[in-house]
C-alpha cells in the first residue's frame, strides 16, 4: 500500500496527480503551498505562474507536464493574474470534457458575491479568501475526496 490516503473517506478523485497553486504572485503562492505543506506534508504540490502557465501544463506543451503525466488531483486558482485571469482559466476548463474533471479552488482577495458568483457558475468547487485560513482550507480540500 502507497503512503497516501483519501483525505474525505470518499472514493478517490481522478486522476491523481499534484496538487497545482496558480497564482503570478510568487509569495502567495509560496505562503499557499506552506498552508497546504503544514496540514500535508506528503503532498505533491507544483506552482505554476500564470493562467496561461496553466494551460501550457495541461496541454502537455510544458516540461512540467512532460515530467508529471497525471492531471492534477486539484488546482487552487488566484483569480486577479495578468494576461489570463483565474476566470478565464474557468472558462477554459469548463469548456474542455477532460480538463473540467479536475477540481478547482479559487482563491481571491475579492470578498464580494458577484465573484463567487462567477466563480461557481464556471464550476469552482471552492472559493477562499487570501491568506488562507488553515481550517476553511482544510475543509475545502476534505471536500474533494481526492487522494493525498
Amino acid at each position: 500500500m502507497s503512503g497516501r490516503r483519501i483525505l474525505s473517506g470518499g472514493t478517490r478523485t481522478k486522476p491523481g496527480g499534484p496538487i497545482l497553486i496558480v497564482d503570478d504572485n510568487a509569495d502567495d503562492a509560496a505562503l499557499t503551498k506552506r498552508a497546504i505543506v503544514s496540514l500535508y506534508p506528503d503532498l505533491s504540490i507544483k506552482i505554476l505562474e500564470s493562467g496561461k502557465a496553466l494551460v501550457a501544463y495541461l496541454e502537455n506543451e510544458s516540461a512540467h507536464s512532460r515530467a508529471a503525466p497525471n492531471l492534477p488531483s486539484a488546482i487552487l486558482l488566484d483569480l486577479r493574474m495578468p494576461e489570463m485571469d483565474g476566470f478565464e482559466v474557468l472558462e477554459w476548463l469548463k469548456n474542455h470534457p477532460v480538463h473540467a474533471k479536475i477540481p478547482v479552488i479559487v482563491l481571491s482577495v475579492f470578498d464580494d458575491l458577484p465573484h463567487l458568483k462567477r466563480a461557481y457558475s464556471l464550476l469552482a468547487r471552492a472559493y477562499l479568501l487570501k491568506p488562507i485560513n488553515t481550517d476553511s482550507f482544510r475543509h475545502a480540500i476534505a471536500s474533494l475526496n481526492i487522494d493525498c
